[in-house]
């Protein structure tokens, strides 16, 4: 299952970098992200670069076992499941503004991930923070694994590694939310995926609280 997930993470990681290249935050903004009433139950973050609060009743914290991404959230009733899983990634400095880092993502993906199709992508706010918010499907299929190979992204020594090509083409198709702001002058990234439709207000509603809480260690 870790093999499975860095495959899936890998992508999220490379463009989450995108910000370290040219300009300031847009002042554009498009829709609003309604802030939540934080009356549950919040447990406090430290991930070494980045605090946050998230809930507890829904989510839990785990190893992930990837340096960029010390820990995780995972459903608090999973067990070995990390399929629905929410990460947050600190980038060192800040340069491009949020509306050219969302038009240039599916370039991006093309290049290194050509898994993921971008469904929504648009400039958001949250109380006093831009919000890059976008919605991705994240699904292997036999023209993309292609792709991959051919740009390198994945070997055949990889994709056996994996279970082999049938056992990338049986993972379910995934949703995928990533919230990028401003914090403290570097780029946070918070990327929250998972399977089913019923499971996209638990995330977003923990997504939200995390970047409402965010601060830079």
């Amino acid at each position: 299952m870790k093999r499975k997930l860095k495959v899936m993470l890998m992508s999220m990681l490379l463009v989450s970098s995108l910000t370290a290249c040219g300009g300031n935050a847009s002042s554009k903004s498009v829709a609003t992200i309604q802030p939540v009433t934080i009356d549950f139950n919040v447990a406090s973050l430290d991930n070494g670069t980045i605090s946050f609060e998230y809930p507890t009743d829904e989510w839990k914290r785990v190893e992930s076992g990837f340096p960029a991404i010390p820990v995780m959230l995972i459903p608090s009733d999973a067990s070995n499941n990390t399929n629905t899983n929410i990460n947050v990634v600190v980038s060192e400095e800040v340069k491009m503004p949020l509306d050219k880092y969302l038009s240039a993502i599916p370039a991006t993906y093309e290049q290194v991930s050509p898994n993921i199709k971008v469904d929504l992508s648009e400039i958001r706010t949250l109380d006093d923070k831009e919000v890059a918010y976008n919605e991705n499907t994240v699904q292997f299929t036999d023209e993309n694994i292609q792709k991959c190979i051919e740009k390198g992204i994945l070997t055949e020594q990889m994709i056996e590694a994996n279970g082999g090509k049938e056992a990338l083409l049986n993972i379910p198709a995934q949703k995928q939310i990533q919230m990028t702001f401003y914090l403290d002058n570097k780029s946070t990234t918070v990327t929250g995926t998972y399977t089913e439709d019923n499971e996209k207000e638990n995330v977003l509603k923990a997504m939200t609280t995390i970047v409402q809480t965010a601060k830079i260690k």
